[in-house]
């Protein structure tokens, strides 16, 4: 900014150890589990079936998946492809949420530095690699994260416009047809809207409006019309169903909640969600209240405006569909960091270093409890929760812990007082959690959450290739079980089959489901420690 209110920047964290701090956030965590419930089982299935051929109609176990838009899928199973020579399938395809990811930190940083110089960039990346509901996100496999990167870079884009309209235009127009190939039509209208308000409303940008909106109209018609006219002319009917559960479950009034009750919804999410973007973004606004017409703070509102409209449209608000409201709000909060007052600065820097020292520590007491049954108790509790599992001691995991424990020593114990502390602090503590959980915890949380085990318990009482229907199973249990043991069931739910063997998914004391006389139960199980989910396998008895 140019007024006497320009925020005041110091380097928050030096760009090497930002690209450190990066890399330690987003590479612990892809590569070393199975697929978990459920976006993640979910995710990897669609992108399996691309590996065995279904690349242009989005598929989960057999069956036409017509809620999933293709851009992440074909990304995964690009990767999982290209690193299965050293990497399990699904741990190569977890790679594209770490690749997405990056890519929306970067853009994220890179939009800040055009709005208000370098420490401004690496303030914004700090803002998003700290929020909350970033963090599982980055490392599942959700088309989310897809949309996220997409967004990020029209942000950037529309940062260009006024001084490189013709990079900013395409940068734009890909990320705007990357929306639509990540989530379909809503997203990237949301974001062509975004791009009009800003190119057309503020006099700075639209002087170079023209030039911008031809190259992004040229970048964005392929990027909108490859696909869909190739999908026509392969599968016309699978193409009208993309379209009617991509698109149209996104007009007003298709959702089962009133436009005012998901708006709420939202935002009380944001509450902790988006922490620490949140708090910083509602300074900014205050801070430049009578500024708001400059790009760096009217982008930021101005598509949080219309995310949040688009989403009270959409379907029941989920955690995961709000991950593009962490992109505003980080881009907003970097702009006035500076700025906090010296009471606010040190009291979120004083919350950082306690929180993550505690969580550490309490991870580490775990840890040492699951290894060497001391505290008994606490041994005990692990214990109970997954039954059966037996801890192992990794001297590469344990290396990579005392590495991020020192880590986090080391900074803070080495960073300067300055009003950036506080940012910096607590992105350095969620990935200080996240290394140490992963590194630490990791074997006992795959243990309970992958349905590799139930999936071989289940293995000997059916053959890939039978006729084996299924009733209430869910979407990431279908896909987990084409993964480990290709099985791929006839929904009962959906097309009425007969067949020898029926897999019912119920509950430990739901029954519902039992076909009644003329089958035998001849198998149940569920996952290590679940007291929810029970699955049963009946065969019919040739008597009736």
């Amino acid at each position: 900014m140019t007024s006497a209110r320009t925020p005041r920047f110091s380097v928050p964290l030096a760009l090497p150890w930002l690209c450190v701090l990066c890399a330690a956030f987003l590479l612990p965590g892809l590569v070393d589990h199975d697929p978990w419930k459920a976006d993640d089982a979910i995710g990897f299935g669609i992108a399996f079936e691309a590996l065995n051929g279904q690349w242009l109609v989005p598929t989960l176990a057999g069956e036409p998946y017509p809620e999933a838009s293709p851009l992440y899928f074909w990304v995964a199973a690009i990767l999982a492809k290209l690193a299965s020579a050293v990497l399990p399938l699904h741990a190569g395809a977890r790679l594209a949420s770490g690749a997405f990811a990056a890519i929306a930190i970067v853009c994220t940083g890179l939009a800040a530095r055009e709005f208000f110089g370098s420490a401004a960039a690496n303030t914004a990346s700090l803002i998003l690699i700290g929020c909350i509901g970033l963090l599982l996100h980055a490392h599942s496999m959700t088309a989310e994260i897809a949309l996220l990167a997409a967004l990020a870079a029209v942000f950037l884009g529309i940062a260009f416009a006024a001084r490189r309209p013709g990079l900013g235009g395409a940068l734009a127009g890909g990320g705007s047809g990357a929306m639509f190939l990540a989530k379909g039509f809503a997203p990237a209208v949301a974001a062509l809207l975004i791009v009009a308000i800003l190119t057309l409303a503020l006099p700075g940008m639209r002087r170079r409006a023209g030039r911008f909106w031809i190259v992004l109209a040229v970048v964005l018609l392929p990027c909108v019309s490859v696909w869909p006219f190739t999908l026509y002319y392969a599968a016309p009917e699978r193409l009208a169903g993309w379209w009617m559960h991509s698109n149209l479950v996104n007009l007003p009034g298709t959702s089962s909640a009133p436009f005012v009750s998901q708006i709420l919804s939202y935002l009380r999410l944001l509450g902790w969600f988006a922490w620490p973007a949140l708090p910083l973004a509602l300074w900014s606004l205050w801070i430049y209240r009578h500024r708001l017409t400059h790009p760096g703070i009217a982008l930021p509102v101005a598509g949080f405006g219309v995310l949040l409209v688009m989403l009270g449209f959409g379907r029941d608000a989920r955690e995961v569909t709000a991950l593009p409201l962490l992109l505003p709000l980080s881009l907003l909060g970097a702009a006035a960091v500076g700025e906090l007052r010296r009471g606010a600065a040190n009291a979120l820097d004083w919350f950082s270093m306690m929180t993550f020292s505690l969580f550490a520590l309490a991870l580490w007491v775990g840890y040492a409890a699951m290894l060497t049954g001391f505290p008994a108790e606490l041994a005990n509790r692990f214990a109970t929760l997954e039954p059966g599992f037996t801890a192992e001691f990794s001297p590469l995991a344990f290396g990579m812990a005392i590495v991020f424990s020192a880590m986090w020593v080391v900074l803070v114990t080495g960073t300067g007082r300055s009003t950036y502390r506080g940012v910096t602090h607590w992105a350095a503590g969620m990935t200080l959690a996240w290394g140490l959980l992963v590194a630490l915890w990791l074997p006992w949380v795959d243990y309970g959450k992958s349905y590799r085990r139930m999936s071989a318990a289940l293995a000997p009482y059916v053959k890939t290739k039978a006729c084996v229907s299924s009733r209430n199973l869910g979407e990431p249990q279908r896909a987990s079980l084409h993964y480990f043991i290709g099985l791929v069931t006839r929904r009962a739910d959906v097309n009425p089959v007969e067949c020898p063997l029926l897999l019912v998914q119920g509950s430990v004391s739901d029954d519902t489901g039992n076909p009644g006389r003329g089958w035998d139960l001849v198998w149940q199980g569920n996952r290590p420690g679940d007291r929810v989910e029970r699955y049963r396998l009946y065969r019919r008895n040739q008597t009736f």
